[in-house]
């Protein structure tokens, strides 16, 4: 009995020895990155969810590079809040390893899933300290299905440990939060070390990215894992539809009769649109200011609808388009002149991609 009671009291020296001499973590960088790319239009954010796994076991004790790997694995997480930091979403932290004889209590939901803010995120970070367990992955993962059931949207699982597990397999727990979730969960990992096992896992998942510390360290290799755990590229934005503005196609004044002038030019116009059959094209008839709107609003839809019959009877099939009368509203030249009014008489093709 005595000898158990001093073996506690030495453990539990040790324990605050070892607590006192572990500096305090801190990013390895500070530079935001994702929601610029987002609000640039750049990429579009596809997680609503991030959930980090982390690692407190025993063997994050153990040195890596001169460093605690606890000590690592938080400056890992802080450098990963540092980036995502302006995204909407919800949050939250587990660890796993705490030295208990429950495998239930081993891992330890630190902060819930909950609106995330990346000040009070690194409060969760920095509240946790390494212990003395084993490392007990699968339990974490199946308490994970659990901290994220209540939440909407597509979650990411981050892992970040040395890949030194131990317990029941990770890889089951992959497969059944994968049969609960699907494509809803995706898993992501940072190894501290050079195990490399987690990349297993992401691969599993068929979805995530994973990475070993060392890439992570910068901000540039933080923002290009995040960027993959977070966020896809923005899709091509709609070309605008190109507008045609053919200055032949003028009217005499108060007329809608077709030149023949402009007869050639829009014989050229339907010899280009059979040329691009998939392309439809919206026809616009102007005026100049003399008039009232209304006078000049039915006369802009008159040229309008003589341009447009005119292709149909090239062959441009009428489906493809459409037209409709501007009046005086949209001048390209001076209507205090004679020559800027002659130029307002006009039709504009706008022909969409």
């Amino acid at each position: 009995m005595r000898k158990c009671l001093q073996l506690v009291l030495c453990l539990i020296a040790v324990t605050a020895w070892m607590g006192c001499s572990v500096k305090q973590p801190a990013p390895f960088f500070e530079q935001p990155g994702l929601a610029a790319k987002v609000k640039a239009g750049e990429y579009i954010q596809v997680v609503d969810n991030f959930l980090i796994l982390l690692d407190n076991s025993h063997t994050m004790r153990d040195p890596y590079e001169g460093e605690q790997k606890f000590y690592l694995a938080q400056s890992a997480a802080l450098s990963l809040n540092e980036t995502i930091a302006g995204l909407k979403l919800n949050g939250g932290l587990r660890t796993f390893g705490a030295l208990s004889m429950s495998a239930e209590s081993r891992t330890n939901l630190v902060c819930p899933v909950q609106p995330y803010a990346a000040a009070s995120f690194a409060g969760c970070i920095t509240g946790t300290k390494a212990s003395f367990g084993s490392t007990p992955l699968y339990e974490a993962l199946v308490a994970a299905a659990d901290d994220i059931a209540n939440v909407k949207g597509k979650t990411a699982i981050i892992i970040i440990s040395d890949g030194n597990f131990t317990g029941g397999s990770p890889a089951d727990a992959v497969t059944m939060l994968k049969q609960k979730y699907g494509d809803k969960v995706c898993i992501s990992s940072i190894t501290i070390g050079r195990v490399g096992a987690l990349s297993a896992l992401t691969t599993q998942s068929r979805c995530g990215a994973y990475s070993l510390l060392d890439d992570v360290k910068t901000a540039d290799g933080m923002v290009d894992f995040a960027t993959k755990v977070f966020l896809e590229k923005a899709p091509p934005r709609p070309i605008a539809p190109a507008k045609i503005i053919i200055n032949s196609v003028l009217f005499d004044f108060d007329s809608s009769v077709i030149k023949p002038e402009a007869a050639i030019v829009l014989k050229e116009a339907a010899a280009m649109l059979k040329q691009n059959a998939g392309k439809a094209v919206t026809i616009e008839g102007h005026t100049c200011s003399i008039g009232t709107d209304q006078y000049n609003q039915g006369l802009s839809e008159r040229r309008a609808g003589s341009v447009k019959k005119f292709l149909a009877d090239q062959g441009i099939d009428c489906a493809r388009m459409s037209a409709q009368g501007i009046g005086k509203a949209r001048p390209v030249a001076d209507n205090a002149t004679e020559d800027g009014r002659r130029r307002n008489r006009r039709v504009e093709f706008h022909v969409k991609q």
